[in-house]
């Protein structure tokens, strides 16, 4: 799936959540791969990614190191590679036309585990402004 235009912005706060950025690497994970936004197959970087490699939908999330069970800065990233870091997936959306943002997150719930977490995700009408 490539980045497309939308057909329609948001109306409004009502039509759309709000997830964090984190420093690392865009990654798609799918069919036994984790691929970098460039479509790097980094799948042999590490022997043990710590979730699916192969879940039911493609997913689209950033890629951290995490050393000492805490996230590790972006420049950590390839010692996933040397095993000095241990692969850690934010996962944000599953690259699926068609359902609706909560559909997909609610089966992006189902999907994740282990090293692979979903993104906080947060309605901007229940924000407190303050």
């Amino acid at each position: 799936m490539r980045p497309s235009v939308p057909k329609m912005l948001p109306a409004g706060p009502d039509d759309f959540l709000v997830q964090a950025k984190y420093d690392g690497w865009n990654t798609v994970v799918f069919e036994g791969h984790v691929w970098t936004r460039r479509g790097n197959d980094i799948t042999s970087w590490c022997h043990d990614w710590g979730f699916d490699l192969a879940p039911q939908s493609p997913v689209n999330g950033e890629l951290l190191a995490e050393a000492d069970g805490e996230p590790g800065e972006r420049t950590d990233i390839p010692g996933i590679r040397t095993g000095r870091c241990l692969p850690r997936v934010v996962a944000f959306d599953l690259m699926l036309e068609g359902p609706p943002i909560e559909e997909r997150l609610a089966s992006l719930l189902e999907l994740t585990c282990g090293r692979m977490e979903p993104a906080p995700t947060t309605d901007p009408e229940q924000t407190d402004a303050t």
